[in-house]
């Protein structure tokens, strides 16, 4: 049978991710149930988390625990490779939707270095995620991302007065306040003269 944990803390909440992407994800993959602790961090050890303890209870030998990220179990490593090599010692499979699937293992099969290392990859690509997301997020706000030009509209209209008495770009750009290169570039994005 299928097993589904999902977890989400009070912060991560307030930053807009929900446990119901993770449910929705969790029986798209063939979860029969799912077992929550919302709002709980990932601090908390997991014999503190009511989800967790109804899922061990609930989980038996052939049973395989789906969980979206490792990050779901610990933030550290080292506390979600105790957990997963329980679960396997217990005869209970453990897969990560991050593409660790660990279902048909046990416990010498993998070690906790080798659990490790495809574990950070998976996390990898979540922060890479949820750094996008975000990105997109602060976009469709209105806020503007990246350095402030160093041309300003008003440097660009100092700077074009100048070039247009006929001074040298060199003594126009440490007139404004900006590098050479930089002016260079704003004539020729704009093309001015």
């Amino acid at each position: 049978m299928l097993i589904g944990y999902a977890r989400v803390s009070k912060s991560e909440r307030r930053g807009g991710t929900d446990i119901a992407t993770q449910r929705k994800d969790l029986t798209a993959a063939g979860c029969e149930r799912v077992f929550e602790d919302d709002g709980v961090s990932g601090i908390v050890p997991l014999g503190h988390r009511q989800g967790w303890s109804a899922l061990a209870d609930f989980s038996r030998a052939g049973d395989v625990v789906v969980i979206t990220e490792t990050t779901r179990l610990a933030r550290n490593m080292a506390p979600a490779w105790l957990v997963v090599e329980g679960l396997l010692e217990r005869g209970v499979g453990v897969r990560f939707l991050l593409g660790l699937d660990l279902s048909n293992a046990g416990p010498e099969t993998i070690t906790a270095v080798q659990f490790q290392m495809v574990a950070a990859e998976g996390q990898r690509r979540v922060m890479v995620q949820r750094v996008n997301a975000g990105l997109k997020r602060a976009r469709d706000d209105g806020k503007v991302l990246g350095r402030p030009p160093a041309l300003t509209p008003d440097k660009q209209a100092q700077a074009a007065e100048l070039l247009a008495r006929g001074m040298s770009q060199r003594k126009v750009a440490v007139a404004v306040g900006v590098s050479l290169n930089t002016l260079r570039k704003w004539r020729q994005l704009y093309r001015v003269a």
